[in-house]
């Protein structure tokens, strides 16, 4: 039985989901709702989806999909995220940097004094970042991407840490099949987003 989860592998879904489930098979979806929904598949026993995280508020798709599917909680983990600068060659002197709009978004300021001429390619996820860099061999392009993906796909690295705040939490849930067992002690709980959902694109 495998557990199912964002892909391609080296992202930040696929390490949370190696943490929860260090044994098992993990497939990969595109997308969330992809993952809620091949989550009825016989050969898949559960899935691992991000759901908030502490600078960019809660997942959309993810709140969506719970609302929609009547399946259950049946584990949960954090990351803190962090993020790497790949590649081979200066970075005052970098043309190309692919990168997730999110990811940018939470180094800006760093990448900005680091590659201050550079172009932002933005690519679907921090593994596509990497899947990108891994495919030219040219020291103008860099890719920005955790430090799982770095080393999933053996990248250099020419700068750690480059997140702008260090305390950059997400948290993972893992969705079980199965619907959740009612008891008389169950009570209902409601969501209120004081800032708008992230959308994981």
């Amino acid at each position: 039985m495998q557990v199912l989860t964002l892909g391609p592998e080296g992202t930040f879904s696929h390490e949370a989901t190696k943490r929860l489930f260090p044994k098992k098979k993990i497939a990969f979806g595109n997308t969330i709702d992809e993952v809620f929904y091949r989550l009825a598949d016989k050969e898949t026993f559960a899935a691992v989806v991000p759901l908030e995280n502490t600078l960019s508020g809660f997942v959309e798709e993810t709140i969506t999909n719970l609302m929609k599917y009547d399946f259950s909680i049946i584990g949960k983990t954090s990351l803190k995220i962090s993020y790497h600068l790949a590649g081979t060659g200066n970075p005052e002197e970098a043309k190309i940097l692919y990168a997730h709009p999110h990811a940018y978004k939470q180094c800006r300021r760093t990448l900005r004094k680091l590659c201050p001429a550079v172009k932002v390619v933005e690519t679907s996820s921090n593994a596509h970042s990497a899947l990108q860099l891994q495919a030219r061999q040219d020291p103008a392009i860099f890719a920005l991407v955790s430090p799982f993906s770095l080393a999933h796909y053996s990248l250099p690295s020419v700068s750690e840490h480059v997140e702008d705040d260090p305390d950059n939490t997400t948290y993972f849930y893992a969705i079980g099949k199965a619907p959740a067992k009612k008891t008389e002690n169950d009570a209902s709980a409601f969501l209120i987003f004081s800032e708008p959902l992230i959308t994981l694109e």
